[in-house]
């Protein structure tokens, strides 16, 4: 069924760029995160013992964006985030990627020949897998489809046709799940919760 969810909206979100870029091009932009991370609260539960654990997930954030001459992008975004929790003995091994296909609404705040501030407004969906790993156990995964929304600001300068600068992120997007392995007759439950955290982008954006 996530596979089925997953293809259609990639397939309608292409087909859409597609006519899209064909009736409205203007131009493109690459943004590339810059130290992006995501807090990770995980709780694990064996028998009547539950333990805490709390980690940073780190990684690679990029998002590859067309934008038309309607104050509309359409953007596509990958990423992949990696992060630990210690037991007595070892680690748990946590590893999340993220294929985000979304719209964003570009509001020029401030815009002259030299500077230009944007406030932007985004929603798509978060196509995701978690993966989790532990030395002497199953490798499990989990996978959905979520909800993304996002205001943003970005600030750049112009320089001829290139507009170079950042933008900062806030993200709402939340992830919970859990993962189970029987472990000397019992189950162990691994339950975990995804939170995004502000994030900084580099952004570099030309014409079309």
């Amino acid at each position: 069924m996530i596979k089925f969810v997953f293809r259609y909206i990639v397939l309608i979100y292409f087909s859409t760029l597609f006519l899209g870029f064909n009736v409205f091009a203007t131009e493109l932009e690459l943004d590339v995160g810059i130290n992006t991370k995501y807090k990770l609260e995980a709780k694990e539960t064996y028998k009547s013992f539950d333990r805490i654990t709390n980690a940073d997930l780190k990684g690679n954030d990029i998002r590859f964006v067309y934008g038309a001459d309607n104050d509309l992008s359409w953007v596509i975004r990958y990423s992949d985030h990696q992060g630990e929790t210690p037991t007595s003995s070892a680690y748990f091994t946590i590893n999340l990627n993220e294929i985000t296909p979304f719209v964003r609404y570009d509001h020029p705040l401030f815009d002259n020949d030299d500077w230009i501030v944007e406030g932007q407004i985004a929603a798509g969906f978060n196509l995701y897998k978690t993966t989790i790993s532990y030395p002497s156990f199953e490798t499990k995964s989990t996978s959905g489809v979520g909800f993304m929304l996002e205001p943003s600001i970005f600030t750049g300068l112009k320089n001829e046709n290139l507009i170079f600068g950042l933008g900062l992120n806030l993200p709402f997007d939340t992830y919970k799940d859990n993962v189970e392995w029987i472990y000397k007759g019992s189950y162990l439950t691994y339950n975990y919760s995804i939170t995004k955290t502000p994030a900084l982008y580099l952004i570099i954006r030309f014409p079309i």
